[in-house]
């Protein structure tokens, strides 16, 4: 007894391999569309992020002193000016005792500073201010609804890595 076996024709397999790669194709090219769209968008992002922080946000440190005379823990009276266009909604502080001694203070604003506004804040921090040799401020802006950091426009006063102590009594 002969048992006859068929398959599908060749000219079916052909089609059924090129409906393939045109499916696999079209399904890459989609995704890839997508992905090259998302990663434009973030760039973008970015690219305004830093435009608007090296442009329109520019401020000054202007003094820093010890308004506590605790020896644990104390406040530090900060003076700050805004010196660009653009409202700094907070800033985050480090405190250095030494360059491996940091203390960070993340958002001490209550409300905004204005763009070309001056402010005296009392921040309070977990270390003898008269140990702190050096304080760094970053600012950080609202863009698009969002707050943004500007790593690139930090002030600073003192030397981490020097022998002086930097705040005096009020």
């Amino acid at each position: 007894m002969k048992l006859f076996r068929k398959g599908i024709s060749p000219l079916i397999a052909t089609v059924l391999i090129i409906g393939f790669t045109v499916a696999l194709a079209a399904i890459i090219m989609t995704w890839g569309t997508t992905f090259s769209k998302g990663i434009q968008k973030g760039t973008e992002t970015t690219a305004n992020e830093q435009m608007i922080c090296a442009q329109e946000v520019l401020f000054n440190l202007g003094s820093a002193c010890n308004v506590s005379s605790e020896t644990g823990s104390g406040i530090v009276k900060l003076t700050i000016s805004n010196d660009g266009s653009r409202a700094i909604k907070s800033f985050t502080a480090r405190f250095y005792k030494d360059p491996n001694n940091v203390v960070v203070n993340s958002t001490f604003l209550t409300a905004p500073l204005d763009a070309f506004g001056i402010v005296q804040k009392n921040v309070s921090i977990s270390l003898n201010p008269g140990q702190v040799k050096q304080i760094d401020l970053l600012p950080v802006v609202e863009i698009e609804g969002r707050n943004v950091p500007c790593p690139t426009t930090i002030d600073k006063l003192g030397n981490a890595e020097g022998t002086d102590y930097l705040l005096q009594n009020c």
